[in-house]
């Protein structure tokens, strides 16, 4: 989680979210 913070404030938003979204995606098939 923190590196997604330390992400989001270099850099863009538009990345941030699609490195979220890829994050919870990859949360979803470990569960």
């Amino acid at each position: 989680m923190l590196t997604t913070i330390i992400y989001r404030s270099h850099i863009c938003d538009n990345v941030s979210i699609k490195s979220l979204e890829s994050m919870v995606a990859e949360a979803n098939v470990k569960k």
